[in-house]
C-alpha cells in the first residue's frame, strides 16, 4: 500500500464572546476561551466615541499585546478598531484596553475555533462617513474564511444586521449605537457585510476576514504506488 498526504480545511466554529461599555479609564472585561477545538483565535472589536482624533493604542488578553489589524476614525469623534490574537490561553483571562484619552467605549470579544494559527489576517477594510446603510466588502483569498466586523453609529436606534450574518451584540447606547457580527463564508470571492442604522448619520466602520486552518490527513492509502517506476 502507498499512503500519501492530503490537505483538509477546518470547519470555523463559533467559542465564546463577551461585551463591556465604559466611559472612562481603561476598560475590562473577562473572556473564556473554550479547550474543545485547536486553531484559536481571539477577536476584539473597539469602539471608542467622545475624545477628539482619539487612537486606540493597546489591547492586551492575559497581559499578552494583539495585533491591530484595522482601525478606522470617522466623524463626530467615532472611531473603531479590530485586534486579534491567535492560540490564546483557555479558562477565564482578562482583556484590556487602551486609548490615548479617555472616551465612551465599546468592546465586543469573540473567540472561534479552526482558524489559521500563522498569519490568520486574510484581509481588511473600513470606511466612515454620514449614511444610514453601512457596507464593508472584501475579496478573500481562501476557500474558506471568517468575517468579522464592528460599526458605531450616531443614530439612537440599534442598527440591523445583513442577511447571513451572526449578530454578537446590537446595542442602543442612548445618544449612538454599537454593534458587531461574523461571517462564515465557505469559497474564495467576495465577503460582503452590512448594517441598516434607524437614519442617516455619522458612523465609522472596520471588517476583518480571517482564513481557516489546514490539517494534513496521512490516513488516506492506496493500493496502487502512483510514483513513476522504470525497467532496469
Amino acid at each position: 500500500d502507498y499512503d500519501h498526504y492530503e490537505d483538509k480545511l477546518m470547519a470555523i466554529s463559533f467559542d465564546s464572546k463577551n461585551t463591556v461599555s465604559a466611559s472612562a479609564g481603561t476598560p475590562t472585561l473577562t473572556h473564556t476561551i473554550g479547550t474543545s477545538s485547536a486553531d484559536r483565535i481571539l477577536l476584539v472589536g473597539v469602539i471608542g466615541r467622545t475624545a477628539a482624533s482619539p487612537t486606540h493604542d493597546k489591547v492586551t488578553f492575559n497581559g499578552i499585546n494583539m495585533t491591530k489589524d484595522r482601525t478606522q476614525n470617522g466623524p463626530s469623534n467615532l472611531s473603531t478598531s479590530i485586534w486579534s490574537l491567535v492560540n490564546p490561553s483557555t479558562g477565564n483571562n482578562t482583556i484590556q484596553i487602551f486609548f490615548s484619552a479617555a472616551q465612551n467605549t465599546r468592546a465586543v470579544s469573540a473567540s472561534f475555533y479552526g482558524v489559521a494559527q500563522s498569519t490568520p489576517l486574510d484581509v481588511a477594510t473600513s470606511n466612515s462617513g454620514d449614511l444610514q446603510a453601512i457596507t464593508g466588502s472584501v475579496t478573500t483569498s481562501v476557500s474558506e474564511a471568517i468575517g468579522f466586523d464592528i460599526l458605531v453609529h450616531e443614530n439612537t436606534n440599534a442598527s440591523s444586521v445583513g442577511s447571513n450574518q451572526t449578530i454578537l451584540y446590537a446595542t442602543d447606547e442612548g445618544q449612538w449605537n454599537t454593534g458587531a457580527s461574523y461571517r462564515v463564508v465557505s469559497s474564495a470571492g467576495d465577503l460582503t457585510m452590512s448594517w441598516t442604522a434607524g437614519a442617516q448619520d455619522s458612523y465609522a466602520y472596520s471588517l476583518g476576514a480571517y482564513k481557516t486552518a489546514v490539517s494534513v490527513d496521512t490516513g488516506v492509502s492506496s493500493d496502487t504506488d502512483p510514483r513513476p517506476f522504470f525497467w532496469i
